[in-house]
């Protein structure tokens, strides 16, 4: 099992950049 929000995963983000479904890339970190 790998930490959430490690390197690069798809995540749905109800914000405003996208609609849903956004790749980022981004440091690991445990939320």
């Amino acid at each position: 099992m790998q930490p959430l929000g490690c390197g690069t995963q798809v995540v749905h983000i109800r914000a405003g950049d996208s609609a849903s479904g956004v790749k980022r890339s981004f440091p690991c970190v445990k939320r």
